[in-house]
């Protein structure tokens, strides 16, 4: 492909051998980029697994470009207590049964949506040299930092942590870098979108929310206002006249589908089970990292640990998905239709449950939402202009409006009627009183 000569000039880190012992930059105008080797590109280095020894090329204006096997999997002993054994790290497998490794090929989609939101960071200005992420190493820090101090504020834990240097040896004091770096570090903790919509420019799904994680709010206050409940339940306002587990089988993907309704995954947990009604077909989104969420339980289960999440959110969510949406193996072909993970036709939520936990729940998250759906199913919104335009003359003042008009002409109608029968008449009479004579 060729380029139009621009007057800038780049630097290009070379990706350098294993062997080698550093890494050589190269100056080159854009004009002749063309006569580069592919593997040179920074967006064309993405690498997912290494071997551990191997270095990875960095490029200075996307840090967090490239990511290997080992760095996920230490990102999960961060996040969910991982326990890994001596022998796999960097692997692709591990035989052993109590290794944590065997569960990363389950989280494919987790792994896509943290590639997703650090792939883009770049950072901001004046921090160039002194980023607040230089590595997939100094986020892993900053989730830990903020794990371990789910009672302290956004605040603290900035001052707290970016006071360190990070694994460049730099202090970063850039504090848009900072707070850039904070939000992506929550969206991976939290699966939400966290930030300002500049922010979440990069990585926000069309129509998806964003929530802002204000200063002066611990992690833990934040995962309330981000995933607030219902002061009712779900159970308490359904219709009376229907069984509470039959109007859950209305809610089956399957019916959804059936009913006009298309389906679409999202890594959103706050988007899950909302409607986007701006397409020609209503969209039901669905979060389906349901492995993340088991990781998550997993985690706080055998010593009563803190989740992430609040521990009803995330069971919540599991009973929506696998006993509500998608009950059976014959949501399958949905599943494969519509892209969803695989891993919604692993019914081992069993696994992840601690005794205190509850069998049955009330939807206090999410249950206006299946309501909303319901209601959408027994009474669909216009979607078309002739559609809204019945909807809105439909109301009560414009029924007895069109009552009143009708009943108007009907009497102008029997009125007319009755005046052609009188004149009929009158006719007939005169015929009679004065009859016409043949001649």
């Amino acid at each position: 492909m060729q380029h139009g000569h621009v007057g800038l000039h780049v630097w290009w880190p070379i990706m350098h051998s294993p062997h080698s012992a550093s890494c050589v930059p190269w100056k080159a105008e854009l004009q002749n980029i063309s006569s580069l080797d592919t593997t040179l590109h920074p967006r064309s280095l993405s690498v997912t697994q290494t071997h551990p020894t191997m270095a990875i090329a960095s490029d200075p204006m996307f840090p967090l470009r490239t990511v290997s096997s080992e760095q996920l999997q230490n990102l999960g002993t961060v996040m969910w207590d991982w326990e890994l054994c001596n022998t796999c790290n960097g692997a692709a497998t591990c035989s052993r049964p109590k290794c944590s490794r065997k569960g990363v090929e389950r989280l494919d989609t987790f792994w896509n949506r943290y590639r997703t939101l650090t792939d883009e960071y770049t950072p901001e200005g004046a921090a160039f040299s002194r980023p607040a992420l230089s590595s997939h190493d100094d986020l892993r820090r900053l989730i830990q930092a903020i794990r371990n101090g789910l009672d302290l504020t956004r605040e603290r834990i900035i001052e707290s942590h970016f006071s360190n240097p990070n694994s460049n040896g730099k202090v970063c004091t850039h504090a848009a870098d900072q707070d850039r770096a904070m939000n992506i570090a929550a969206s991976i903790m939290f699966m939400t979108n966290c930030g300002t919509s500049r922010d979440c420019a990069d990585f926000l799904e069309e129509g998806g929310p964003s929530i802002s994680w204000r200063s002066d709010v611990t992690a833990t206050a934040f995962t309330f206002e981000a995933f607030p409940h219902a002061s009712s339940s779900f159970v308490s306002a359904r219709p009376k006249d229907t069984r509470f587990f039959d109007l859950l089988r209305f809610l089956a993907a399957s019916k959804l589908v059936k009913a006009g309704f298309s389906l679409e995954p999202t890594d959103d947990l706050r988007s899950h089970l909302t409607i986007d009604y701006s397409g020609r077909i209503k969209t039901i989104r669905i979060f389906h990292c349901s492995a993340v969420l088991k990781e998550m339980l997993s985690a706080g289960r055998p010593h009563g640990g803190r989740c992430l999440i609040p521990r009803l959110l995330a069971l919540e969510v599991l009973d929506t998905l696998h006993n509500i949406l998608f009950p059976d193996d014959r949501s399958e072909a949905l599943i494969q239709k519509y892209g969803f993970d695989s891993d919604l036709l692993r019914h081992d939520v069993s696994q992840c449950r601690r005794g205190d936990d509850p069998r049955e729940f009330e939807h206090l998250y999410f249950g206006t939402r299946l309501r909303e759906i319901y209601d959408e199913l027994q009474n669909p919104t216009p979607h078309r202009e002739w559609e809204s335009w019945l909807e809105r003359k439909s109301g009560g003042r414009y029924m007895l409006m069109a009552t009143m008009i009708g009943v108007f002409i009907a009497v102008i109608i029997g009125l007319l009627g009755l005046g052609i029968s009188g004149f009929q008449a009158y006719v007939s009479y005169q015929q009679w009183k004065h009859p016409v004579k043949d001649a």
